[in-house]
């Protein structure tokens, strides 16, 4: 960054110089035209009148023209500077952010296990990444390339097979049913504003939680219930399935987030507010943690409608009165995110079309498990990493940092450097934080906090592992039509069993972390197919 404005100042210096220059050698010019009439001696005390005016109007001209031009170089520098110094800021703070011995330090339990989250100026890895290196960028071109030789191949194999070099019936049958699912993201939407009538309800009236409690489990439960039942009567395809499930566990999160912190941080004291478990008391002994406590308020219908609004679009599940906003929205990076995030998309049908849909097919005749199932989940290991990888990225990286440029959000950091866990349960808390935040935060802790602790630790940590599970449960079993209680059983157990394998920071634990996470995701995809492809035949 220092290289850049170095480079960019002297040319803006340069350039002024150059005008300036310009206007010494148009008064010389003008003065050497004045000697000449002195030369040919212009006697007349008139013709010296108008010839002097005339002088006289020709350098305020030009002085005019110079103040213009030297007023916008000036401009154009100051704010490539302080364009310059927004960005070497920004760079300064990711890179002090991103140091991985410094979030270990921060995630230490003495240090801030209660700690509610301070949104600040952070970028995403993966940008800060492709800022840091051009080795990375090289990476995503290989990607890219790579992507389009599959292109190349897809189309070979349509004009071969059905005659036209793109065929996507599959695509389209995916997203089918797409006026069905927007008509339900708008109910959805305007159904989360009732939850700001229920909160000046419960504080105006001062209800007690025998009332509100059973309004807002009623309150969430219908809004899953109506989106689980439209998945299954307009019998939604699998894509249109996904999306409106997983935006309607989105908007139940953002509803619990916006009424718990209001009602906790914005009700008044009370006794759950400076909550600290026993067993950090004795960690810590006599010191005390930093809280850092949002400062939340209980304000008008209109102020909250606004607030509430924001925060439904903003990338981020935990709800705060106010975000440090970014002075500016990039758009150049807005239009390359939303360019990626829609060839992600058809990235992720053409590995599905090449390598997957075929062996689905297989799978979905087999009766019972044999070699060939047990093979399967071996031949599809990379294509299943790859389309995990591509979903990864434009989901939690593009999708996000759309919205978050779009928003000026300032907080960036919607997952970690998963990719370098030494286990299943560092690598699941790092791979989507925005996630992992909302659980810590509004079950795991308030599962102890609303307790009194009469719910231990290692209780609560299960209960919220289970809760996570039941969602993904629903999600998936929705999106294919069927209730896969067996791959519950199967994923839930050896995940959960997974997390609390030992490791070290060794390479060797790094390894076994990517072999759990290939072959798992290659058998899971195995399971899934297997039984939507005998459920589409009728087996």
């Amino acid at each position: 960054m220092s290289t850049k404005m170095d480079s960019q100042f002297p040319e803006d210096l340069n350039s002024l110089k150059k005008k300036l220059n310009k206007l010494m050698s148009a008064i010389d010019e003008v003065s050497l035209k004045e000697e000449n009439v002195h030369l040919n001696q212009v006697d007349s005390s008139e013709s010296r009148l108008k010839y002097l005016e005339s002088l006289h109007t020709e350098i305020s001209d030009r002085l005019i023209d110079v103040k213009l031009n030297v007023r916008e170089t000036v401009m154009k520098s100051l704010d490539a500077f302080e364009e310059a110094i927004d960005q070497t800021l920004l760079t300064t703070i990711c890179e002090e952010d991103y140091n991985p011995k410094k979030i270990r330090k921060d995630t230490d339990i003495n240090a801030n296990l209660l700690m509610e989250k301070n949104f600040k100026l952070r970028e995403s890895p993966i940008t800060e990444l492709m800022k840091a290196r051009e080795e990375f960028q090289t990476l995503k071109n290989m990607a890219l390339a790579l992507m389009t030789l599959f292109f190349i191949n897809l189309m070979l194999q349509d004009y071969i097979d059905h005659g036209s070099f793109i065929n996507i019936k599959t695509l389209i049958w995916c997203f089918s049913g797409i006026d069905i699912v927007i008509t339900t993201w708008v109910l959805l939407f305007l159904y989360c504003y009732l939850v700001i009538w229920l909160v000046k309800t419960t504080t105006s009236y001062n209800l007690s939680p025998k009332v509100w409690l059973p309004i807002y489990v009623v309150y969430q439960s219908f809004l899953v219930s109506f989106v689980c039942w439209v998945t299954s009567y307009f019998n939604l395809s699998f894509g249109s399935s996904m999306i409106i499930l997983c935006e309607c566990v989105r908007m139940s999160m953002k509803i619990h987030s916006y009424f718990r912190t209001k009602l906790l941080y914005g009700w008044g004291e009370n006794k759950y507010k400076n909550f600290i478990p026993e067993f950090v008391k004795e960690k810590l002994g006599p010191a005390n943690p930093q809280l850092n406590l949002p400062e939340i308020k209980i304000e008008d219908a209109g102020t909250e409608v606004q607030k509430m609004t924001y925060f439904l679009f903003a990338p981020t599940l935990l709800y705060r009165d106010h975000y440090v906003l970014r002075t500016r929205s990039d758009w150049k990076f807005v239009g390359n995110n939303l360019i990626e995030f829609f060839f992600g998309i058809y990235y992720t049908f053409i590995l599905y079309r090449i390598y997957l849909q075929p062996k689905f097919l297989i799978m979905g005749k087999e009766e019972s498990w044999n070699n060939d199932l047990l093979m399967a989940i071996f031949q599809i290991l990379l294509p299943s990493f790859l389309e995990l990888f591509i979903l990864f990225y434009i989901v939690v990286h593009s999708w996000q940092n759309i919205w978050a440029e779009l928003l000026r959000f300032p907080d960036r950091r919607f997952y970690e450097d998963w990719w370098n866990s030494m286990n299943l349960r560092e690598g699941v808390r790092k791979f989507i934080t925005l996630i992992h935040e909302w659980f810590y935060t509004f079950i795991y802790v308030d599962l102890m906090r609303f307790t009194n602790e009469k719910i231990k630790r290692n209780q609560a940590q299960f209960i919220t592992f289970i809760y996570s599970s039941i969602i993904h449960f629903m999600i998936i079993s929705f999106s294919l039509g069927f209730l896969g209680f067996d791959q519950f059983f199967y994923f839930s157990a050896s995940c959960y069993i997974l997390t609390f394998r030992t490791t070290m920071k060794k390479h060797a634990f790094n390894i076994l972390f990517w072999v759990e996470i290939c072959f798992g995701i290659s058998l899971m995809m195995t399971m899934y197919s297997r039984d939507y492809y005998r459920k589409l035949r009728g087996l």
